[in-house]
């Protein structure tokens, strides 16, 4: 059965750092639309290595489980496309709780902030080959 993709991403660069937005209710179609939209955005920014942040800036958005699964080959698809970090800012117990073992799984570098202020001061500061236009 196919469905209409649920859920909105919101996309902008800061330096090499993408920084997403997604809220709703994230169905596999949506995550699928998604990993589209960024793999646009990473190809036309050409960077060699960049980080990401993820913020919830919705306290209610969750992704289905199927969603979730979806999203480990996103990370590494990334990390094949040079993703050196990335931050979570926000978010609920549920989907701090599927993206951290996401990203333990695939071994990808990650840590949770409270602001996305914090993490861009941390990842400019710590993460080797993060650049930052604006905190």
């Amino acid at each position: 059965m196919i469905f209409n993709a649920h859920g909105e991403l919101g996309i902008k660069w800061n330096g090499n750092m993408l920084m997403v937005y997604p809220t709703g209710e994230i169905n596999l179609e949506g995550v699928r639309q998604f990993h589209k939209l960024v793999n646009k955005e990473i190809e036309n920014a050409k960077y060699e290595t960049f980080s990401r942040i993820i913020e919830y800036s919705d306290n209610a958005c969750l992704a289905t489980l199927e969603a979730y699964e979806e999203f480990q080959g996103h990370v590494i698809d990334n990390l094949n496309r040079g993703c050196c970090y990335i931050g979570i800012v926000g978010g609920n117990a549920v989907s701090r709780h599927y993206l951290n073992k996401i990203l333990v799984d695939t071994n990808c570098p990650h840590d949770f902030f409270s602001t996305s202020v914090l993490a861009i001061k941390y990842m400019s500061e710590n993460i080797a080959g993060v650049i930052v236009e604006k905190t």
